[in-house]
């Protein structure tokens, strides 16, 4: 029987390695981990794993991560639930047409500054509406963003010179 600090290995046939059935193997994580490179995963060993999952958080393009470093995986979870309680539910839809509108923002607004604003502004506008916003209704606010701090921006440089 093996110990608590050995795992099963399935190596698939392998036609250049010559092996033409699945062969199981019987190794120790050391060895695995060091001879074959192989991460292990084992939270319930920590000193015999190479990696940890964090409790994870996925909203389209939003991704958090929450870990305890393997010591305490339930309080982990918690915060994880905590945190996933109060995000918006549309939060990560929303990343995703920030994402998009950056690029066309780019060509209005090659100025950083002037950009960072627009963000800063579209941001507030977004929470405002508690992220509940579609696309369009994102695009229109920000190119009305874009022309009134492109405009203030142009005032300023006119009463300057």
């Amino acid at each position: 029987l093996p110990s608590i600090n050995t795992f099963f290995m399935q190596i698939p046939p392998h036609p250049v390695l010559r092996l033409p059935f699945s062969t199981l193997y019987i190794i120790s994580y050391d060895y695995a981990s060091k001879k074959y490179n192989i991460p292990i995963n084992a939270v319930d060993d920590i000193e015999n794993c190479t990696f940890l999952f964090p409790s994870l958080i996925k909203q389209d393009s939003l991704i958090i991560g929450c870990s305890t470093s393997g010591n305490a995986p339930e309080i982990a979870k918690l915060i994880k639930n905590k945190i996933q309680n109060i995000l918006p539910q549309n939060l990560g839809k929303i990343i995703e047409d920030f994402g998009n509108l950056r690029y066309e923002l780019k060509s209005i607004l090659p100025e950083q500054k002037l950009r960072a604003k627009v963000c800063h502004r579209l941001l507030e506008y977004c929470q405002n509406k508690n992220f509940d916003i579609g696309y369009n209704e994102l695009h229109k606010k920000m190119l009305n963003l874009s022309e009134d701090i492109n405009e203030k921006n142009n005032d300023k440089v006119t009463n300057r010179g």
